[in-house]
C-alpha cells in the first residue's frame, strides 16, 4: 500500500490560516485493528502518528513538514498542526510508526496554504501606465458619484456657525 492509496476511512485537512492546519480523520474498528495486527506483527507498540506533507505546487517535491506523535488516536479525532512556512500545499497521512518510519492508513487530498503575504487581489499589482491610468480614473469617478450619496453628509454640520460673545 502506498500513502496514495489509503486503506479505509476518511481523513481530511482544513487550512485556518498561513501557520495551521486542522487534520480531522475517523478511525474505523477495522482499520485499528489492522494497524493493531501491523504494530504486533512487527513486534512494536501500536503508535498512531499524523505526518503534513507539503509541496509548491502540483508537480514539486513532497517534504514533510510536520509531524505529530498521537497518544490516542481513536478518541482525538481532529488535530491542530503548526506548518513551518506558509503558502504551497498540504496534506495529511494518518499511520503507525514501526522502527521509526510511517506506516501510512489514510491520507487526505492536498489543500491550498495560504501565504503570509497579501494575495494578488490585494498587494501590488503589475500594471501598464495605460491599465494605471484607467483604473485611477475609474477609481476617481466612482468616489465622485459615492460621495454625494454618502451618509455621511447628514453628520457634518452643513453651515459654520459662529460662537456667540
Amino acid at each position: 500500500m502506498t500513502v496514495d492509496e489509503p486503506y479505509n476511512g476518511p481523513i481530511n485537512i482544513a487550512s485556518g490560516d498561513p501557520h495551521t492546519v486542522l487534520a480531522i480523520w475517523e478511525l474505523t474498528a477495522a482499520l485499528h485493528a489492522r494497524a493493531q495486527a501491523l504494530a504486533r506483527d512487527r513486534g512494536n507498540p501500536l503508535r498512531y502518528r499524523i505526518v503534513i506533507e507539503r509541496r509548491e505546487e502540483e508537480r514539486a517535491p513532497v517534504a514533510v513538514a510536520a509531524t505529530v506523535d498521537l497518544h490516542d488516536a481513536l478518541q482525538g479525532e481532529r488535530w491542530y498542526v503548526k506548518l513551518p512556512q506558509s503558502g504551497g500545499e498540504c496534506r495529511a497521512v494518518l499511520g503507525i510508526s514501526i522502527a521509526g518510519t510511517l506506516e501510512p492508513l489514510l491520507s487526505s487530498s492536498w489543500v491550498p496554504i495560504p501565504p503570509d503575504h497579501p494575495c494578488a487581489e490585494e498587494g501590488a499589482w503589475d500594471l501598464t501606465e495605460e491599465a494605471k491610468s484607467w483604473l485611477l480614473e475609474r477609481a476617481r469617478a466612482a468616489r465622485a458619484a459615492a460621495g454625494t450619496a454618502s451618509s455621511a453628509n447628514r453628520y457634518q454640520d452643513p453651515v459654520p456657525r459662529e460662537t456667540p460673545r
